[in-house]
Formats: C-alpha cells, structure tokens, sequence
C-alpha cells in the first residue's frame, strides 16, 4: 500500500482526497489529527477540532436567528431649531351642545319621520333606556343624533363664526427671522367635524407653506351658556331630566394631535370658561420605523377616506389607532346592518343608518306594532355593542390590516389657566368682539346699558348695573385659548437594526477565525474537495480508469529529479521526511 504521502500527492480514490484535504488544509488543528504523535492525542485533537466547529456553528445559528427577528434598538437624537416638525392640529368641541340656542333649534327643526316631535321621540328614548340595563348609560344626546341624523345635528350645532369670535384666530410663524401673524381662513385652515359627543367640532391646521415654523394659534371663544337652559316652556320634567345630567359641565374640549389626523375624540383637554387657557407643546417626537426590517410592519400610506360630515368624505392622514376604529365600523355594519356614531365612518358606509335609529312604527298607536319596532331597535343596538366590546383593537390581525405608520409625529403638552379677562376690561371686551357681532350683541344688552353710561361719564351707575346682574356674563361665555411651542425643537426616534448585514458577516467570520481557524480559503479549499470527490465518484460508476492527480494537468510534466536533500525528496514517497514522518505514524 501507498503510504499517506504519497496518497496524499497523488490522489486517486475518495478516501484519498479527504487525505489530501486533511494534510493541506487551511483549518488550524485538522492537519494535527495526522501528525499527532499518539491514538490518545489524535483523539483529543479531533474532540478539540469538532467542538470549536460546533462553538462556531452555535453562535452563527444564535446570530442569524437574531438577525431574522428583526430585533431593533432606537438611535435618538434631538435637533433644535428644527424645520420638520410641523405645528400640530388643534381640534375644538364646545361641552355643552345643548345650550339654551341649541334646544330652540331642535325643536324647531324639521323631524326625520313625519307626524313625528322632539317630544315623541324622547317618550321613545325613555321606553328604550328604562328596557334594559344595558341602556341605561344611554344619553339623549347620543339618541337625539342617532335618530335626527348628521345632517339635523350639523345644524343645530355651532358654527365656527358662532364659536370662535371673528378676527380673533391667529397663527403666529417666523419669516425671515421675524415673527409674523396670519389670521385664521375657515375656508383653508378650518374642518368642521362631526362628533357623536359633541355634534360639531372644528379642527385648525396652519397652511402647508408655514405650519413648519409656526409657534402658536390663538383664539377667544363663545360658549352660548348665557341663558337659563331650564326654561323651556314646552319641555316636561322627564324630558329635562333626560336631556340634562349632572355629568354636563360646560367649557371646551381641545386636542392637540398630529397635523391633519383624524381625532381620537377621548385624549384632550377641558377648558374652562372665563379663563385664558394655555397649552404648551413641551416636546415633539418623530418616530421613524424600518419599513423592511422592523420587528413590527410599517406602512407609508398616506391618507384614509373618513366621513367629516354629512356625505362629505375628507382624507385625512392615515393612523394606526383611526384604522382599527374603522375596522370594527366595518365589523358592526356587516352584522348589524347599521353603523356606531362612536366611530368614525369610512366613505363606503357614509349612507348607512345608525345603530338605535327608530321606524315610524315605533310611533304606531298600535301597541304590538309600536314594540316590534322598538326590538328591532333593540336588537341592533345590542348587535353593535356586542361586537364593539368583543372586538381587539391590539390584535395581530389589526396590526396586519393597519400597521404603524413608518414615520409618526406625537406630541406632549401641559395645560394651565389663569381667570380672564380682567374685570376692569370688560366693557373693553363687549366693545371690541360683542357689539359689532349680530349673533351675541341682543343677548348682552346689559354691557351695552353699561357702556352708554361710561360714555355718558356715569361710571358709578355703570358699575352697579353689572353689580346688580349677580353673576359674569362675559367670564361665564367666554374663554381665551393659547396653544404654543416655546421653540421648534424635535427628538428623533430613528429605528434602527440592532444587527446589520454587514455585523452579521462580519461576527460571523469572526466566530469561525476565532473558534475554527475558518477563513475564505477554506471555503475554497471545501469547493476544491468537493469538486474532485465528485469526478471520482462519477469515474467510478463509469467505469473508466482512476485518474491521478497527474491525469487533470497538475504534475503532466515530467518531474525532474532532483538532488538528495532537494525538495522533491521532502514531499516524495521514497524516503524523504514526508515519507520518514508518515512512516511513523
């Protein structure tokens, strides 16, 4: 037999080129196995070799795994002066829809049934909530929308000239390194919205071309609380009760959210009449998530088709949280036949009835028809709060169908009051917003009494008009509101991988070089072996005569001999100390 020398520089079996691999390799230790001099060493360094190999295996197995979860660490940093925070929206809701202005309106509006009053429809209500305990929670607000509709309700409640007085909304923005005023336009920066709490609602933007550097929008509001809201001749003591809780309070909501989003309806600030209400933006955060790679899936989508008001369907900027909201209206329209004036509507559903709408047969004298139609009302009220109570907003099925979007801007704010305005302004306050108004001027008469006098150099009588009313009519209807950032600061919450690919090679070369020796050019010795395992294989089974190392080139010269000692004689079978070593072994 050939001894492993010459088997290993003359390969012509299998077994031979795994020799030939173990004798040259690349690989630190495996060359050891053959030049150990001992069984036991051979063993130990074959135990050695093996489980560095297994260590190396192990910790590149842990290091793609990691890699494939794509697990993620934020880079946060924060920019001053930034321009690409823009000024949030800030939405406004008065807390108390139904004022004394706001009841003559419902009761003079035209009923969606015929033959049918504001006074029968709250018999209706009554019947309802006292049917089931379930209902009990149920207001006449929420009744008197779902029954009168958006459009009835869009109508009776304020509008944004009624609400915010005129002239008095400003944005203010820097230009040029010059703080600049630009008055409010509600055909451009306002949008009306519809509300299931608060009937209307408006939402300020500031233009595109300024709302990056823009500081603060400001604003005095009218409230409409002036008049007793007890005094309505033509309602009964249930109707009063039913239309009047002790959970009303009255003031404004606000909403500070990000720029052009529809809003959550819950997550706000009330403030109070009388007082200048200040809001500050004390931090701006973007959020940037890996849109590929991200643990959890991101989206760039842009906008969703929400109902603003009747048939009126407006994008606004898309948001995971609206999406899934929108996802459990679709739910209670498919199985209920009907829509919840708690969510927000998708423009396919804009022509859909409301859950706890009532037929004309609800008013039938016939009083089997009369509670057939008022089940059937029941019915669907139960289907929809089922649905909304067993739906998961947090489900991976919501966070399939609406994912975060890859970029999102939140922010934080503080709130504080102060009373407002000053008595001694008063007068001041009627001249400039109230006398010139033809909507307020008729229900402040007193101020303009008390005005005629202090023209007339009769303060003292003047004084003791307003004395004499036993309240503060203007601090009661009134408030100021000033929502502002002190500066343009933006804390950046950049998501980032907590592996790259480019780590992920790397540590993976590095565990190989460090546990096994591995390089590159032991991925092209591997290639080599396998190259020639496979020609012998195929020689093989066809039968043709094995080919030497000679055969494919490498040694066709004739190899001259050379002198004892030479070079040949270190890597020849025939004695030199390749062959002396071997021998050994």
């Amino acid at each position: 037999m050939r001894d492993r020398a010459a088997r290993a520089n003359k390969p012509q079996t299998v077994g031979d080129e795994f020799l030939r691999f173990l004798t040259f390799s690349s690989v630190r230790g495996v060359p050891r196995l053959l030049r150990a001099r001992s069984l036991g060493w051979s063993v130990i360094w074959a135990v050695s070799v093996l489980g560095f190999l297994t260590v190396s295996f192990y910790f590149t197995i842990r290091l793609v795994m990691q890699f494939s979860t794509y697990q993620t660490v934020y880079e946060i940093k924060n920019e001053f002066n930034s321009q690409k925070a823009p000024f949030p929206s800030v939405t406004i809701c008065n807390l108390q829809p139904f004022s004394a202005t706001l009841l003559d309106r419902i009761f003079a509006s035209t009923s969606p049934l015929d033959n049918v009053t504001a006074d029968m429809y709250n018999d209706a209500f009554l019947r309802l909530q006292a049917s089931s305990e379930d209902f009990r929670s149920l207001t006449w607000k929420s009744f008197f929308l779902r029954n009168w509709g958006r459009k009835a309700s869009e109508k009776t409640g304020l509008k944004f000239y009624e609400f915010v007085l005129n002239n008095t909304c400003n944005f203010t923005y820097s230009s040029n390194s010059k703080l600049r005023s630009m008055r409010c336009d509600p055909t451009r920066d306002v949008q009306e919205l519809f509300s299931s709490r608060y009937l209307t609602c408006f939402m300020l933007s500031p233009p595109q071309n300024i709302s990056n550097s823009t500081f603060s929008v400001e604003m005095d509001m009218y409230l409409d609380t002036e008049s007793s809201l007890f005094n309505r001749s033509h309602l009964g003591d249930e109707s009063k009760a039913a239309l009047f809780t002790l959970e009303d309070s009255i003031g404004a909501f606000v909403m500070v959210h990000t720029a052009r989003t529809y809003p959550e309806g819950y997550h706000g600030v009330h403030v109070l009449p009388g007082t200048k209400s200040v809001i500050e933006i004390t931090s701006v955060n973007k959020e940037v998530k890996l849109e590929h790679f991200a643990k959890d899936p991101c989206t760039r989508k842009l906008d969703q088709d929400i109902l603003a008001l009747y048939q009126e369907i407006r994008p606004f900027a898309y948001k995971s949280t609206i999406c899934r909201r929108l996802m459990i209206q679709r739910m209670i329209a498919r199985s209920c036949n009907c829509t919840d004036p708690n969510h927000p509507v998708p423009e396919e559903l804009a022509s859909q009835g409301f859950c706890g709408e009532v037929s004309q047969d609800a008013f039938s004298s016939v009083e089997s028809v009369r509670n057939a139609a008022l089940n059937a009302t029941i019915k669907k009220l139960v289907c929809g709060l089922k649905i909304e109570l067993s739906s998961d907003p947090t489900s991976s099925h919501g966070e399939t169908q609406c994912p975060q979007p890859c970029e999102e801007i939140s922010y934080r704010t503080t709130a504080y009051q102060s009373l407002w305005p000053p008595k001694s302004n008063e007068i001041d306050f009627y001249r400039y917003h109230i006398k010139g108004n033809s909507h307020l001027a008729s229900k402040f008469k007193v101020y303009a009494e008390a005005s005629a006098l202090i023209d007339s150099g009769r303060l003292s009588e003047a004084t003791a008009l307003l004395d004499n009313l036993g309240t503060d009519l203007i601090r009661e209807n009134f408030l100021r509101l000033h929502v502002f950032r002190p500066d343009i600061m933006l804390t950046i919450s950049e998501e980032k991988l907590q592996i790259t690919l480019e780590a992920l090679i790397s540590q993976i070369g590095g565990a190989f070089s460090l546990w096994a020796g591995l390089t590159i050019i032991t991925t092209v010795e591997l290639i080599e072996l396998l190259y020639y395992v496979a020609k012998r294989v195929v020689v093989s089974l066809s039968g043709a005569r094995p080919a030497t190392q000679s055969d494919d080139g490498a040694e066709a010269a004739p190899r001259k001999q050379s002198e004892p000692g030479g070079s040949s004689d270190l890597i020849s079978g025939g004695g030199g100390i390749a062959s002396q070593t071997f021998s050994k072994l």
